[in-house]
């Protein structure tokens, strides 16, 4: 898991989907289903001085919200700007992937696969919208996304540049919360007597 999560944080980019909004594609003029708001933020490793364990935390920051560090068995979600934090049950959180296609108007990540080409106006058909005359192409490049969901209302959403990448991270976690699962552990209260 560290390994993939190392290769992780070397992507170009990462993002945290902060909202998003269905688009009406014929009055947008667009093949995008939904547009977004991204904010780039960092994936890296750390200590909390409040946690004991020789592994650091693999940690996804966080946009609009506290941090997640992630340990065997465990996410804390830590606020930045205090002391707050909650823990959350690994076994409990989903974390899931997909391929994102997305409509880039911005720099183009360098270890980003380009999947083809749109119009800034188009028909509904995705050709050009020939009734504008600075009508331009758009690439469409392929990111890997990320969504991690827990009953107890953890919801958030990142967009990676490195669609590989990203997958051998969540593969790998994935496994590893199975696993955890398969072992059925119990935690206990130990009576202090």
């Amino acid at each position: 898991i560290r390994k993939t999560f190392d290769q992780l944080t070397q992507s170009e980019m990462i993002w945290d989907v902060t909202a998003y909004r269905n688009t009406d594609q014929f009055r947008e003029r667009t093949l995008a289903s939904r547009t977004i708001t991204r904010q780039s933020v960092k994936f890296f490793n750390e200590e909390l001085k409040f946690i004991k364990t020789s592994f650091d935390a693999l940690v996804m920051e966080n946009a609009n919200g506290g941090n997640l560090y992630i340990y065997p068995g465990f996410v804390i979600i830590k606020e930045t700007s205090s002391d707050d934090f909650g823990i959350i049950d690994l076994k409990n959180i989903n974390f899931q992937y997909s391929i994102s296609n997305f409509i880039e108007d911005e720099k183009i990540p360098s270890d980003s696969r380009n999947v083809g080409y749109t119009w800034k106006y188009c028909n509904k058909d995705g050709s050009r919208d020939r009734r504008y005359s600075n009508n331009y192409q758009i690439p469409i490049q392929q990111y890997g996304q990320i969504s991690i969901l827990s009953n107890e209302g953890l919801n958030e959403e990142f967009m990676i540049s490195n669609s590989n990448n990203t997958e051998l991270f969540i593969n790998s976690l994935n496994k590893f919360i199975d696993l955890l699962k398969r072992m059925n552990w119990k935690t206990e209260l130990l009576d202090n007597k």
